[in-house]
């Protein structure tokens, strides 16, 4: 690991401290153990695997985008910015400015989002297996958005010429097995 991401995981868990997954008591640090360990997968670039520690930290906790600036280049904080939700927006109008924003920078940063896609839906799939429906009660809008929502990134990420077949085919097999009987 990289000086550049060892610092990127340290601030991640500094900022993420006692936080747990939604609906659950695993630590949020779990998360981005696995957004890391699928984004190694894909790259090896050591800006991106920076963002990917931190793509949760201005969204989620009370650190700002001027915050990480002071600690990390320019380059990792734009990736940041770009997988930074605006929670100040109604769901839905947040969901669709992420997707459009990804749509337009797609690129490197689609990386990371995918990264952070397929964790969420294999968390979530190792959870269905054991609760079964009653996961939807986690989330706001139930299942049918939640596949909407992940089903858009997949149209995006396949036309993105850094992410290989291999790694779309996974993503397109958990999204059919979470959401099967939709």
């Amino acid at each position: 690991m990289s000086a550049l991401e060892q610092k990127a995981k340290e601030f991640a868990y500094k900022a993420h401290k006692g936080m747990k997954r939604k609906g659950k008591d695993t630590p949020f640090t779990y998360h981005l153990e696995l957004v890391n360990k699928i984004l190694k997968t894909l790259t090896t670039d050591e800006e991106i695997l920076a963002a990917g520690w931190l793509h949760d930290v201005i969204e989620d906790t009370p650190i700002t985008l001027d915050e990480l600036k002071k600690e990390f280049n320019p380059k990792v904080c734009y990736y940041v910015d770009l997988e930074t939700e605006d929670k100040s927006l109604p769901w839905k109008d947040r969901k669709l400015k992420q997707i459009e924003e990804l749509r337009r920078n797609n690129f490197e940063v689609a990386l990371i989002a995918y990264a952070d896609k397929m964790a969420n839906m294999t968390e979530m799939f190792d959870d269905y297996k054991i609760i079964k429906d009653e996961l939807w009660q986690r989330f706001n809008r139930g299942k049918e958005k939640q596949y909407w929502y992940y089903l858009e990134f997949y149209k995006i990420f396949c036309y993105n010429e850094l992410i290989d077949k291999e790694h779309l085919k996974e993503y397109e097999i958990l999204l059919n097995d979470l959401f099967q009987y939709l």
